[in-house]
């Protein structure tokens, strides 16, 4: 037994980040995956060139559709991919494949494993020889590298992940791949502001919202715009903090993110409630809340909870507000989560 103490928000989603990903991008709805699934069973017992260049597509299609919610049956296709790949000797698609393994590996917190696949990819790339397929392989090697700043930042090595986002920013910047090079310049900033340089930070975000910007990627927009407001918020500017978190939940809004939308609302009610307007804090905590419950992201959920818990409290209404304590812990303790407060008044 353990007890769960006041949970503020002040850093939610302070490092979101672009998890650097190429090729096809499909979302988990059964319609998608049903005709995968169909074009599968039309080619899998073909045998030509043609077909296994087919398969080596469907195989990476379905794996990578798999990749976040099921990464053991997700590797397990990927793993097709990479035999159809080597018979019809593609070497970067058994590169790009062997990455995605990587990944597969880092959504499972095995790391070490991880790191061991994108080196394979690496060396698998380092056998392409010919000049017109450069740009590809240039882009996927390009992938790679930025896929293992992504672990050596969560390993807590910030010396490794600068310099390998930095390696992968300048491949990106020799293609003139925009969005790849959005992507790591908005990992930089992640890394700069784990380490207190806000003012870093802000430069390379602000760098990243500018590409994104120019190219139309919302996404890249919203996430960059969430962080910008995330750091005026640490720094008690809630004017800017609520400019930009309303403006990115606007993006989310229009490409339909759920998540996104949710995150932003948690912190909009932290600016609220930090001004003192607790209706609308919790109109926000609230609407957040509800979306959580919704996808099932007990984590998030959590936090929601107990935020409204605690500006119960400051409304001195203590019933209703051990009803939002008694849920937060009731979530929190199967799952072996402790909170503590530094800054809860």
């Amino acid at each position: 037994m353990f007890h769960i103490f006041a949970i503020e928000m002040r850093k939610i989603f302070l490092s979101i980040f672009f998890f650097l990903c190429t090729g096809f991008f499909y979302s988990q709805n059964e319609k998608r995956l049903d005709s995968l699934f169909g074009a599968l069973k039309k080619y899998e017992h073909q045998r030509s060139y043609s077909a296994d260049t087919t398969l080596c597509n469907i195989y990476y299609e379905i794996g990578v559709a798999y990749q976040n919610s099921h990464p053991d049956t997700a590797m397990y296709f990927l793993n097709r991919s990479i035999e159809k790949a080597r018979s019809t000797k593609e070497k970067i698609k058994e590169a790009e494949n062997t990455r995605q393994i990587g990944w597969c590996y880092y959504s499972k917190g095995a790391y070490e494993q991880a790191m061991q696949y994108y080196s394979k990819a690496l060396i698998v790339l380092s056998q392409v020889k010919d000049e017109q397929n450069k740009y590809k392989k240039n882009r996927t090697e390009a992938s790679v590298i930025g896929n293992m700043g992504v672990i050596y930042k969560e390993q807590g090595n910030y010396v490794k992940a600068l310099e390998h986002y930095f390696r992968a920013l300048k491949l990106f910047e020799e293609m003139s791949n925009k969005i790849g090079k959005a992507i790591n310049i908005g990992n930089i900033a992640v890394i700069y502001d784990e380490q207190g340089d806000t003012t870093k930070a802000l430069e390379y975000y602000f760098q990243a919202l500018k590409i994104f910007e120019e190219t139309g990627h919302k996404q890249g927009q919203a996430n960059n715009l969430m962080n910008i407001g995330v750091i005026y918020f640490l720094k008690d500017d809630y004017a800017k903090a609520l400019e930009y978190y309303l403006r990115a939940l606007k993006l989310f809004e229009e490409i339909g993110n759920k998540r996104g939308q949710s995150i932003n609302l948690g912190n909009i009610g932290i600016i609220y409630k930090e001004q003192g307007n607790y209706t609308k804090a919790l109109e926000c905590y609230f609407q957040s809340l509800a979306t959580f419950q919704e996808t099932g992201d007990k984590y998030n959920q959590i936090f929601n909870l107990g935020n409204i818990g605690f500006l119960y409290i400051q409304l001195k209404e203590y019933k209703k507000a051990e009803v939002y304590l008694k849920k937060a812990i009731a979530i929190a303790e199967p799952m072996h989560i402790i909170y503590r407060v530094k800054d809860f008044y």
